[in-house]
């Protein structure tokens, strides 16, 4: 099995329905390529498999080449929902 994803992150944005919504936030090894249909194709077929919830199954799938960590070298969350949410874009 090829392993494409180096990074992956969930972030969850506000949403009036449900409260929040997971987003996913994800970082590609270089020289692979994989679309938003093929993550959402292989999600749902874990959904129907009984391995994840519906629910968990992200509103939106975000690539990026850089995952910012912190000084400690973990993934600096707050960094990230700051530049992918809309929440945080539009409150700035």
């Amino acid at each position: 099995m090829v392993v494409l994803i180096e990074g992956f992150l969930a972030i969850t944005e506000t949403c009036e329905k449900y409260g929040e919504r997971p987003i996913a936030v994800i970082k590609l090894r270089k020289g692979m390529n994989i679309s938003k249909e093929e993550i959402i194709q292989y999600l749902n077929k874990a959904v129907e498999d009984g391995r994840i919830a519906k629910w968990w199954l992200p509103e939106e799938i975000i690539f990026t080449d850089e995952i910012q960590l912190t000084s400690t070298g973990k993934i600096n969350k707050l960094e990230l929902k700051r530049k992918f949410t809309t929440h945080y874009n539009t409150a700035s």
